[in-house]
């Protein structure tokens, strides 16, 4: 597969407009998915925001796997970013990101009045507007579960205590890595249309596979032996295919009954990013011999 390349001219236009703004703001809200905290980061965004004030948010934290969390958490806070676990849906935490941002600022300023300024940016379908909504405390930006929902950027006041900046997702330009590109397409930052759907659900299957088999068990009726085979993908297409609510649908229907069942079932308690965490063990290892 050539290299994913998903960067349409508003991108670029968003970038310049965040770099443009941040003389406006006191803090920047760097929002990641906890499911995917390497592959969420946009480097391209950090380098322009670093500068400022940043608080990284692990959003989605109740959809993670929380015995990895620590370590991404450490990987993070070891590079001296200020850290904090939320989950915007639910409201967990998300009380001490005013608390954090505004104890950050009196410490660095000699000072500072009110209201606070707050720049909120991250990847497509990351959480920014579910967060605002409940930082603000009613539904003022429109949220749903696809990309590239936010178009434009507005201020969003409360009670004079704090200013919130929304700002449309950002990707970068190309994944360099497969797995980039098919992770982030999964936790829908990509619309299913900007890539072949084959290819993405072979991906996650032997993801799976490598790393949650349960979760092909329990939500795909898989058995272990039939899971350990090479043909992983085609023993799970010819159940589909012979199943009777499938008979009349054509393949690409097929593939997003599949992909959305895992996408209901299997992005709990995950994380997708442990080929990063796995090697990083292993160059641990290395280093200390």
């Amino acid at each position: 597969m050539n290299k994913l390349q998903w960067f349409p001219g508003h991108m670029k236009k968003t970038l310049e407009q965040i770099k443009k703004n941040l003389i406006l703001v006191d803090v920047v809200l760097v929002i990641l998915d906890a499911r995917v905290p390497i592959s969420s980061m946009n480097e391209k965004l950090f380098e322009i925001v670093k500068n400022k004030t940043c608080i990284i948010l692990f959003n989605k934290k109740t959809l993670s796997d929380l015995n990895k969390n620590n370590f991404f958490l450490n990987y993070y806070k070891k590079k001296g970013f200020y850290i904090l676990e939320i989950d915007a849906k639910t409201g967990f935490n998300v009380e001490s990101i005013y608390k954090k941002a505004l104890s950050l600022i009196k410490y660095q300023k000699k000072r500072f009045y009110n209201p606070l300024k707050m720049m909120v940016v991250g990847i497509p379908n990351v959480g920014k507007s579910t967060l605002i909504n409940k930082l603000i405390n009613r539904k003022v930006v429109k949220t749903a579960n696809i990309p590239g929902l936010t178009k434009n950027f507005q201020w969003l006041n409360y009670k004079n205590v704090f200013k919130l900046l929304d700002t449309p997702g950002v990707l970068w330009h190309q994944f360099t890595e497969e797995k980039t590109g098919m992770s982030l397409a999964l936790v829908g930052a990509i619309k299913d249309t900007i890539l072949p759907l084959e290819i993405l659900l072979k991906y996650t299957l032997n993801y799976l596979k490598k790393y949650y088999c349960n979760y092909l068990k329990l939500y795909l009726n898989l058995s272990m032996f039939e899971i350990e085979k090479d043909n992983l993908f085609e023993i799970i297409m010819n159940k589909y295919k012979s199943s009777i609510i499938c008979k009349n649908i054509d393949i690409i229907n097929i593939y997003y009954m599949i992909l959305k069942k895992i996408r209901d079932k299997c992005l709990i308690n995950i994380n997708l990013d442990l080929d990063f965490y796995y090697q990083s063990k292993i160059n641990h290892l290395n280093k200390n011999f």
